[in-house]
């Protein structure tokens, strides 16, 4: 995603960027969803910005714990 955004000029690979990385708590009713912290169910993905603009998105399920494998995750893209 982020060659895609120098690419495209979204991003200068000249200039240094913040990442912004955060679980969002998408609640829903599918059948495999599960309870979150937020007491309601649904689906927890970690997802990655720049600049307000997605760079990665990893599926979690709704009662993984924010920081679980955080660390392994960023360390995956932390060459771009």
């Amino acid at each position: 995603m982020i060659k895609s955004l120098l690419q495209t000029r979204q991003l200068n690979c000249e200039i240094r960027y913040d990442l912004d990385y955060d679980n969002v708590v998408l609640p829903n009713e599918k059948y495999d969803s599960e309870r979150t912290y937020k007491k309601t169910t649904g689906y927890q993905p970690g997802v990655a910005t720049i600049r307000n603009i997605p760079v990665y998105i990893e599926g979690r399920s709704g009662n993984s714990p924010a920081k679980y494998k955080q660390d392994e995750t960023l360390g995956k893209h932390a060459n771009y």
